[in-house]
């Protein structure tokens, strides 16, 4: 997912199903192909929830979020994306962000300043 040079990430989670069994999120250098893990989460039900207001993760230029989901079916019924919790899967990253371009221009009314 490619992401504005400069964002500053400031809260990071995920959502995944039943069959869920791990969420990993990644910062990808495009260039050389580096990884540099941002995230892991192990239970679907209690995802992890970063919040990282007074120290964001910058994003610099060339850089870019991978993620992916593993997942494990004990069934016999094929696992489809979307709907029920229990006999679907997803594989869903949500971050709040904002571009450096903005800091000094926008009023914050949240009690959260960057």
């Amino acid at each position: 997912c490619p992401t504005e040079a400069g964002s500053n990430i400031v809260l990071l989670t995920t959502h995944m199903h039943h069959h869920g069994e791990t969420f990993e999120v990644n910062l990808v250098d495009e260039e050389t192909g580096a990884i540099e893990p941002l995230y892991l989460n192990e239970d679907y039900a209690h995802p992890l929830t970063m919040e990282m207001w007074d120290a964001p993760i910058l994003i610099p230029e060339g850089k870019s979020f991978e993620w992916a989901c593993t997942y494990v079916n004990a069934t016999n019924a094929t696992v489809f994306g979307g709907g029920s919790a229990e006999t679907a899967e997803m594989c869903i990253m949500a971050a709040f962000y904002w571009p450096t371009s903005l800091i000094g221009r926008v009023t914050w009314n949240s009690g959260h300043r960057p």
